[in-house]
């Protein structure tokens, strides 16, 4: 009986982690949308962020006007994502 519940768990267990994986692409665009995800370092040790949409537009045009090294990172990933124009080369 318990070899039969610990298959049944182990089962369980799997295909919860194969749909998790299908559900969840990486892929920068899901449904149509365009998405941007910065992960940054900190004195917590570092996190995910994470926006689509709408929402990443936002985020990309609040960030085209900052300065620092979090408004940096996430203006080069909306680049990426095209939202934000390539950065122009200053003429030399």
């Amino acid at each position: 009986m318990w070899v039969v519940s610990g298959i049944f768990v182990v089962v369980i267990a799997a295909g919860a982690m194969v749909w998790a994986i299908a559900s969840h692409s990486s892929s920068p665009v899901r449904s149509g949308e365009i998405c941007v995800t910065v992960a940054m370092a900190s004195s917590m040790g570092g996190g995910i962020e994470h926006a689509c949409g709408e929402a990443a537009r936002d985020w990309c045009r609040a960030a085209s006007v900052q300065r620092d090294v979090h408004a940096q990172a996430v203006q080069a990933q909306c680049r990426v994502a095209g939202i934000l124009p390539n950065a122009a080369t200053p003429a030399s």
